[in-house]
């Protein structure tokens, strides 16, 4: 890393250019750090995590309480060990990833897979499904979820909100109901449609989101979406197709299974879509939505005129839509045609706002001290900003704590205390990539008082044959 910032440093000095890579946050040269698959955040220099969510799960699976009634996580093993995480439902999906607050923050973050593709896979089908929206880019719930996560440029600006799945249920079933919102509070509502209602922070109402039940499947419904010039005869132009299961009032059935025998006539081939199948459905002209909606590819040849698809389903109305290319200039073989230059910029997001753009909402104590009844040479470790580093007990029931002391004042709000030193709840319920290991916190003060000049935390495992690594403090 130092021969990186010299080579920097020597023949761009000031392009502005920082140095730094996943796991640097040990690193006392690095300008920025990040990590894959980890809660953890930074606080001495910019942190970002570089893949934050590798989980998969297919479009086509709500939860287990919808057809075709996949158990969240069920799946082959992936190299001999569980693979639940790869073979998810949408609901447990969306609401796999979580922001952080504080001294220790996010800087941004990347996902690397934003639609399904055919990359390294772990899950039960033969390509990775982990992307927001699947490979024709149709949005999962975890689409909505950053789309509210990220409607705002550093602090909650907009208030936004999504409910997770549909409603669409027998009236047997009994589930939660999640909401992703930008609102502290949510109130949930059911009179004939679920809503969901968020307050802002001076007290207005908000309609997040709303879910009505339909009706069964009566029609099919095409939709296309072209090039705001249109659908041109390149030979190479791609025009999406839509193809909706709906109800006799037009809405779309969540639930919809129903496969779709497409025909086409005219200046277009076929390149089909995708679904949960033999093959993945790849190229067939006959194909199941997935909750009730799926996406076919039609390519352009190089004469312009008219384009025609048919869609057909027992039990369902028909539908048809026409589509037509313009033709392009073309001479000696050569056209000036370039694709994508009437696409604009979008700029809807305006200028960054002036001012400073995060206001801290919660600062962490500044721990001075830190004692430990056992391994106390690493027990540093389980505070500061290396991910790779932690503090962990010998299992001796005696010995199991660890003591966090301050100097600056802390309120000890009750005598589960992990509010004591600014503790994240991650101090009473510990979180790691292995498991889920309770924590029991003590404030020990030593006087009988709230605010207090000097304060100490001790934490207790209550697991001492998991010797469960010790939370940070925030």
């Amino acid at each position: 890393m130092t021969q990186m910032k010299d080579l920097r440093d020597t023949f761009d000095p000031h392009g502005g250019r920082a140095t730094g890579s996943r796991e640097m946050l040990d690193n006392k040269v690095a300008e920025y750090g990040g990590e894959m698959l980890s809660i953890n955040k930074g606080a001495q220099i910019p942190f970002w995590q570089m893949e934050y969510n590798c989980d998969e799960g297919l479009r086509k699976y709500w939860d287990d309480y919808s057809a075709p009634y996949h158990p969240d996580g069920e799946g082959p093993l992936y190299n001999g060990a569980d693979s639940s995480r790869y073979n998810r439902n949408q609901d447990s999906n969306a609401i796999e990833n979580r922001p952080g607050t504080g001294t220790r923050v996010n800087s941004g973050g990347v996902n690397i897979i934003f639609s399904d593709s055919n990359t390294h896979h772990r899950g039960e089908e033969n390509y990775c499904r982990s992307g927001e929206a699947d490979a024709v880019r149709l949005p999962k719930d975890g689409w909505h979820a950053h789309r509210v996560m990220w409607d705002n440029w550093v602090d909650i600006e907009n208030v936004a909100g999504h409910i997770v799945g549909h409603w669409n249920y027998n009236d047997t079933t009994v589930k939660d109901v999640h909401v992703i919102s930008t609102t502290k509070i949510v109130e949930l509502t059911l009179n004939g449609e679920l809503k969901a209602f968020g307050y802002s922070d001076d007290g207005g109402r908000v309609l997040l989101g709303q879910e009505k039940t339909s009706g069964t499947p009566s029609a099919i419904r095409l939709t296309s979406q072209t090039a705001p010039g249109g659908f041109v005869a390149s030979g190479a132009d791609i025009a999406h197709v839509d193809v909706e299961v709906v109800d006799q009032g037009g809405q779309r059935v969540p639930i919809a299974l129903n496969h779709i025998d497409f025909t086409l006539a005219g200046e277009a081939t076929w390149r089909g879509g995708i679904a949960q199948g033999p093959d993945n459905y790849i190229l067939s002209e006959t194909l199941p939505v997935e909750n009730g909606v799926n996406r076919v590819l039609l390519r352009s040849t190089t004469r312009a005129g008219k384009i025609i698809l048919r869609a057909n389903s027992d039990g369902l109305k028909p539908a048809v839509i026409t589509l037509s290319t313009r033709p392009i200039s073309v001479k000696d073989g050569l056209s000036t045609f370039v694709p994508g230059e009437d696409l604009q910029p979008n700029l809807v997001r305006g200028p960054t706002p002036p001012g400073e753009p995060y206001v801290v909402s919660r600062r962490a104590v500044e721990v001075v001290n830190v004692t430990a009844g056992s391994n106390q040479d690493n027990a540093m470790d389980s505070l500061d900003d290396n991910d790779e580093a932690g503090w962990k007990s010998d299992s001796n029931k005696n010995t199991a704590w660890i003591k966090y002391s301050s100097n600056t004042f802390v309120n000890v709000s009750h005598p589960g205390g992990y509010e004591a030193a600014g503790l994240s709840k991650h101090a009473v319920s510990s979180q790691n990539q292995r498991g889920r290991y309770p924590l029991k916190a003590e404030a020990r003060p030593g006087q009988d008082s709230t605010d207090l000049s000097r304060s100490n935390l001790t934490i207790f495992s209550s697991l001492i044959e998991k010797s469960a690594t010790s939370p940070t403090p925030e």
